[in-house]
């Protein structure tokens, strides 16, 4: 089984690191992503922010 996971974290104001995933069906488009979280940025609400898109593959064990 294949998952598509969006890994977002945040360093907010505070100096506490957030997090978020999610599974989605496919990974957003680099700058529609990018030019969120850098509106973010501009408005104060986070200092930086990183994220990463991959596709996971789950294999699953069966019994002998």
């Amino acid at each position: 089984m294949t998952k598509v996971i969006l890994l977002v974290f945040v360093l907010l104001p505070n100096g506490h690191i957030d997090t978020k995933t999610e599974v989605l069906r496919n990974c957003p488009p680099a700058p529609m992503l990018e030019a969120i979280m850098v509106d973010k940025v501009q408005k104060g609400l986070i200092l930086e922010w990183g994220a990463t898109c991959n596709e996971v593959v789950f294999t699953k064990k069966t019994a002998t």
